[in-house]
């Protein structure tokens, strides 16, 4: 039986049917449940569960959840984006320092938040929260990237490249310094730092 997974639903075709089930409730035999030549209605009430979806066109089906049930559960989908975890729960996706480890967003809020309210639930500076993936992701990048040093590139003309808070440093290898721990206007002042916004720039100061 082929199966997929699209929006914490995984999605099964089983005669002329496609059926969708929460990826938090497990596995479900479906063939011991229906047949394989019952229409959508026949098979929606042999199964009696709302939380079984039943169609006969897989991307109309995939298309329905992802506009109105998408991540019934907590879904980690971004594992490792600059210093963060990207999860997903309903609608609303949250970025997570790495740093802080399992937050327990599933407890503090449900499925049905919206971005306003989700925020206001969690209350954490710590937690980026947007109903857009893309503009969660762009905020991260240019705002929030790497929470704590982390090096991302060594030896590179000499140099580790380190990210940090939104910028990225080059620092000449056997130098011992805590970013996280000097003003970055002292930074500038040190000939064997470099900083710049991105990282192509950065590479640049060092070529």
């Amino acid at each position: 039986m082929r199966k997929t997974t699209k929006f914490g639903w995984n999605i099964v075709v089983y005669g002329k049917n496609y059926y969708a089930m929460r990826q938090v409730d497990g596995y479900t035999s479906i063939e011991d449940l229906v047949d394989r030549n019952d229409d959508i209605k026949d098979a929606t009430n042999k199964l009696g569960n709302s939380n079984i979806l039943v169609g006969d066109d897989e991307e109309g089906l995939i298309k329905f959840i992802k506009e109105n049930c998408p991540y019934p559960q907590f879904t980690i989908i971004n594992q490792g984006f600059m210093g963060y975890n990207i999860g997903a729960f309903g609608k609303v996706f949250s970025g997570l320092q790495q740093i802080e480890g399992d937050q327990k967003i599933s407890e503090q809020v449900s499925e049905y938040e919206t971005e306003e309210t989700a925020k206001n639930l969690l209350q954490n500076k710590n937690v980026i929260v947007s109903s857009c993936l893309v503009s969660l992701m762009e905020s991260i990048k240019t705002k929030y990237c790497y929470p704590t040093p982390q090096i991302l590139e060594e030896n590179v003309n000499d140099f580790n490249i380190v990210g940090y808070l939104g910028m990225f440093y080059a620092i000449k290898r056997g130098v011992d310094i805590n970013l996280d721990e000097v003003e970055e206007e002292s930074l500038k002042l040190i000939d064997d730092i470099y900083m710049a916004r991105n990282l192509t720039d950065l590479k640049n100061l060092i070529e």
